[in-house]
């Protein structure tokens, strides 16, 4: 069965730590990509830009209208998200985000992290 991953992280929080602590996320992130690349569990993994890059697309009437920003302004934003195949939902929460070293954990907080499953 397949999972969407999705990974926030707060942006203020993100400015907060050092480099060696930004390195350290980054490098958890791509343990992680090894781990479930070496399992098979793998399907897809994207880092996303920062959030001062985003747009918002609204239809009204069938027209389209961007706006520079993104959907919802607040200090979380989704900064990257794994596709991952596996059993069950179980597995799915078994191996992440506990392996996985995001900005939050870095900083001996939890990660905050969303899982659906993937039709």
């Amino acid at each position: 069965m397949k999972y969407l991953l999705i990974m926030y992280v707060d942006h203020e929080m993100w400015e907060g730590l050092t480099a060696d602590q930004q390195l350290s996320a980054f490098q958890g992130d791509g343990d992680f990509d090894r781990l479930i690349s070496e399992t098979g569990e793998l399907v897809e993994s994207k880092t996303l830009s920062d959030p001062i890059t985003a747009k918002t697309v609204h239809v009204r009437d069938g027209v389209p209208s961007t706006i520079d920003s993104p959907v919802h302004k607040s200090d979380a934003f989704v900064c990257g998200y794994y596709v991952v195949d596996v059993t069950d939902e179980k597995s799915a929460r078994s191996s992440w985000p506990a392996s996985c070293r995001t900005p939050h954990t870095v900083r001996s907080r939890s990660a905050k992290s969303c899982m659906s499953p993937v039709r």
